[in-house]
C-alpha cells in the first residue's frame, strides 16, 4: 500500500514541489543579495542553499541569527524578518502541506481497497 500511495501521490508531489523550489530559489537569491556582503553564510549562492537548507532542519540557527547582530539595526531588522519568514513557511508550511499531499493520497487508496467510492479532488 505504500508504494501504491506514493505512485498516486507522486504527480501533485512533484508539482508542489516545483512551485516550491521557485520559492526557495526566491530565498536563496534575496540573501545572497541583501546579506552576502555581510555574513559569511551568504556569501555564494550555494552557501545561501547549504544555510537555509540546514535552517529548515534546525541545525545551526543560533549561529546565523545572532552573527546578524553585529552590523547595521536595518540589516539586523531585514535579516529578522527574512530569517523567521523563511522558517515560518517553510517549516511550518510547506512540510505540513508536503505531509498533506502524501496523507490525501493515502485516504483515498485505503477508501479504494475499502470498496468505497472515491472523494473527487473537487
Amino acid at each position: 500500500i505504500l508504494i501504491v500511495t506514493l505512485r498516486v501521490a507522486l504527480p501533485n508531489v512533484i508539482r508542489f514541489c516545483c512551485c516550491v523550489a521557485v520559492i526557495y530559489l526566491g530565498y536563496c537569491f534575496c540573501g545572497w543579495i541583501v546579506l552576502g556582503p555581510y555574513h559569511v553564510k551568504f556569501r555564494s549562492l550555494s552557501m545561501v542553499s547549504e544555510c537555509l537548507f540546514s535552517l529548515i532542519n534546525g541545525d545551526d540557527m543560533f549561529v546565523t541569527f545572532a552573527e546578524m547582530q553585529q552590523h547595521s539595526r536595518l540589516l539586523w531588522l531585514f535579516s529578522q524578518v527574512y530569517l523567521y519568514s523563511f522558517s515560518s513557511l517553510f517549516i511550518y508550511m510547506v512540510l505540513s502541506l508536503f505531509i498533506a499531499l502524501i496523507t490525501g493520497s493515502y485516504e483515498t487508496i485505503k477508501h479504494q481497497c475499502e470498496g468505497d467510492t472515491p472523494v473527487s479532488q473537487l
